[in-house]
């Protein structure tokens, strides 16, 4: 069993090197886990050569489609969301006997938030639908038996809701922990399930950055040996001979692009200090507070101004809405909007609108001015889950990866130059410093 990381930041070409690697290796079998259609249908022509090649998609494909193709296709593509609901314990022998080698591209997620409380969790253990194993002290693993589930998921809404249910169904197919915290509190995350990766003969992850993010804390968690490649592309001739694939040193430099990212600067209001300079200046709890749709606070109007001078300004930069993008909390959207002042319903809309953690997407890449308003923190149950287990968590290597995610849908991954406004003072930090390393 190994595992590989291939290590290169967006634009390297990671797609096109995979594929050619296993075009140059037909006597393997692969499985390539997409996270989206749009990037299933580019590999599909990467790979159109491939005599048996199968892509499996939502619509398009039942569990017998997968099984069927596990027996006999050379390569299958599946979207991340298929292969999470079609890969099973049946599946498991089936892989096993085929010898097959994973690809995951962008995909992987080691730990995710659980929306639960201790008085579910309790109730869940009472009726036996959950057991609880000690994994070290303060941190439980909660399994849910298929058996118990099957029985369990037929009882009606009285004995066990819907949410509890999809609880129980995920909790088979992912681990559930619960960490103790400060006074006897609970956290609870759902955690990449090792028998998921270790079916296989091998598993090539394609990522960046990895090295400090919460994929590379599972593996150390599980005590699992990877192999941390570096990828680099010397020329673009369409051989596996334009890539360079090294052991990677740890160290992430955005040196490269530093003249592909031009800062805007709002205007410098004298004796004041602007919203973003404060640490916790546009995290979640403070946009709630600062930016409510129909409802501003001063320093909230401040930056829909400065949105409008950098983007909206007759005499100096009109940017189209086609040519724009931005992120927010989610739930802040409309707050930016003011149409007296050129922000539009087509300029601040669904349309331009691109979630802070987006990725995995070409969507976007005709797109050269963007605004980031949004300072992103982890999760505390993650951080609380990983740091339970002696390692330290680095919320600022989660902001970078985070934020260079999102600003790598725009033109600078067809390498155009973009301009960005990122009004944190911390999120900026984190970017110049990348930039300058």
């Amino acid at each position: 069993m190994k595992y590989i990381v291939i290590d290169a930041v967006m634009g390297t070409g990671k797609s096109t090197y995979i594929t050619l690697k296993i075009k140059a290796d037909p006597e393997s079998r692969h499985i390539v886990v997409l996270p989206m259609l749009t990037e299933l249908k580019r590999y599909e022509k990467l790979l159109q050569d491939i005599e048996g090649l199968v892509s499996l998609y939502e619509g398009n494909s039942k569990k017998e489609r997968f099984d069927e193709a596990l027996e006999h296709a050379p390569v299958i593509l599946i979207t991340h969301a298929l292969f999470e609901k079609h890969l099973n314990d049946e599946s498991f022998v089936q892989v096993q006997q085929g010898k097959w080698k994973l690809v995951m591209d962008e995909v992987v997620t080691a730990f995710e938030t659980v929306g639960v409380t201790d008085v579910d969790i309790s109730g869940l253990c009472t009726l036996g639908a959950l057991t609880i194993k000690e994994m070290k002290p303060g941190v439980d693993l909660l399994q849910s038996d298929p058996l118990t589930f099957h029985s369990f998921r037929k009882a009606d809404g009285n004995l066990a809701s819907n949410t509890h249910k999809a609880l129980l169904k995920d909790a088979l197919v992912k681990d559930l922990y619960r960490v103790t915290a400060d006074r006897g509190s609970h956290y609870y995350t759902f955690s990449l399930q090792e028998q998921r990766l270790s079916v296989f003969e091998e598993v090539t992850i394609l990522t960046y950055p990895f090295k400090d993010t919460d994929l590379d804390y599972w593996f150390q968690i599980k005590g699992i040996e990877v192999e941390h490649l570096e990828l680099s592309r010397r020329v673009k001739t369409g051989s596996l001979s334009d890539f360079d694939l090294q052991p990677h040193s740890g160290h992430y430099s955005g040196n490269a692009f530093k003249d592909r990212i031009e800062f805007l600067e709002p205007p410098v209001v004298r004796g004041k200090t602007r919203y973003g300079h404060w640490n916790n200046h546009f995290s979640a709890e403070s946009m709630r507070k600062n930016f409510k749709p129909r409802k501003k606070s001063q320093e909230g109007q401040i930056i829909v101004n400065e949105l409008r001078t950098l983007f909206r300004n007759k005499r100096g930069r009109m940017v189209e809405p086609d040519d724009f993008m931005f992120t927010c909390l989610a739930d802040s959207m409309l707050a930016f909007r003011d149409s007296k002042n050129g922000l539009t319903k087509e300029f601040i809309s669904d349309e331009t609108f691109v979630a802070f953690n987006k990725r995995a997407t070409n969507g976007y890449s005709h797109k050269h001015h963007l605004a980031y308003l949004y300072n992103v923190f982890p999760f505390p149950p993650i951080v609380k889950m990983i740091e339970a287990h002696g390692l330290k968590y680095n919320a600022e290597r989660w902001a970078l990866y985070i934020l260079i995610q999102w600003i790598w849908r725009s033109a600078i991954r067809n390498d155009e130059k973009i301009y960005l406004y990122l009004p944190s003072k911390r999120m900026r930090k984190i970017l110049e410093d990348w930039l300058n390393a």
